[in-house]
């Protein structure tokens, strides 16, 4: 996925290779301070990688296999991937088209894409395409499941509390949280939230916040766009607390309004979906999509599950 950090797996003999895709992900997705690369060129190296990894619950998105890896040391490499994930792309890099008949067998047992070497013309179109496809499988995913929410029997407010869960999972951020919006009063509530931990308490007890002050959550209500900040520690973001923004590691931010279905002609903002990076991030087109989204779904679910009063929060 295009947030999260890529994660990729060099099987190679050549050193150097590392430094190479190192380069194309930073290149390219210089917002990722940390693109987890692991470089092996031997068996028991690599296993003993995967294995570190795989015991601290990190599972990489791309293998890339060197040919020039026996082909009995690729298929013992293979064997520990798959007793540990099921989801991941591979890229096979050869330097000869004359491949024997068991390292086209190989090729198809694990379903790869096949490059004539490795280099950056060869390697960043498909680097590309599998963070993007990996990005579309999530999304898919992360908006069944909320559906999936959004239809059960599950009430009020933990059907929020699971939907901003997933999100903060398939998003891999730090933390988020619904702001609801009180025309009468001319303030902020907060709906729901997640990821907050130790800090939630402060976060809460600190809260105050009025439509009518300069703020990211305040912005966007009156813009009716998404409202996004690559550092909240800017001196031009309008973030109130930036001691607790400090302490927590926040980021960057990225606040989506969610509108009332019932509009038509006239979109009103019933609150704001608010997002918080682990790392320095600018969201992207496609990400900017997926949040308007969700922001949609949870406009479903507070109807639907009977959270939003009209009479309290009427303009």
């Amino acid at each position: 996925m295009k947030y999260s950090n890529n994660k990729i797996f060099i099987f190679s003999p050549e050193k150097e290779v590392v430094n190479l895709v190192s380069k194309i992900l930073k290149k390219e997705y210089p917002e990722k301070k940390k693109n987890l690369i692991a470089l092996s060129h031997e068996l028991p190296d690599a296993v003993d990688k995967l294995t570190t990894h795989y015991n601290d619950r990190i599972y990489f998105d791309i293998f890339l296999l060197d040919l020039k890896i026996p082909l009995p040391v690729r298929n013992e490499f293979m064997k520990t991937v798959n007793r540990n994930q099921v989801d991941y792309e591979c890229i096979i890099a050869s330097n000869t088209s004359a491949l024997e008949d068991d390292e086209i067998e190989f090729i198809k047992s694990i379903n790869a894409y096949i490059i004539p070497d490795i280099s950056e013309i060869t390697l960043f179109p498909l680097i590309q395409n599998v963070i993007q496809k990996k990005f579309n499988e999530r999304k898919y995913l992360l908006v069944n499941r909320i559906d999936n929410i959004i239809n059960s029997e599950i009430e009020g407010k933990r059907a929020l509390n699971h939907i901003l869960n997933l999100t903060l999972e398939y998003l891999d951020l730090r933390t988020c949280w619904i702001s609801l919006v009180d025309y009468r009063t001319k303030t902020f509530k907060i709906g729901a939230l997640t990821g907050f931990g130790e800090h939630e308490k402060e976060f809460r007890a600190n809260f105050n916040v009025s439509l009518l002050e300069r703020s990211v959550i305040s912005e966007c209500v009156t813009s009716k766009e998404q409202v996004q900040y690559k550092n909240i520690l800017d001196s031009d973001c309008p973030f109130k607390d930036k001691n607790l923004a400090k302490k927590m590691g926040l980021k960057s931010f990225l606040v989506t309004p969610i509108f009332d279905r019932r509009g038509i002609t006239f979109k009103k903002v019933l609150a704001t979906l608010n997002l918080y990076t682990k790392f320095y991030h600018e969201f992207l087109e496609d990400e900017l999509e997926l949040t308007k989204i969700i922001a949609a779904k949870i406009t479903a679910a507070l109807f639907t599950k009977g959270l939003y009063q009209t009479e309290s929060r009427g303009s």
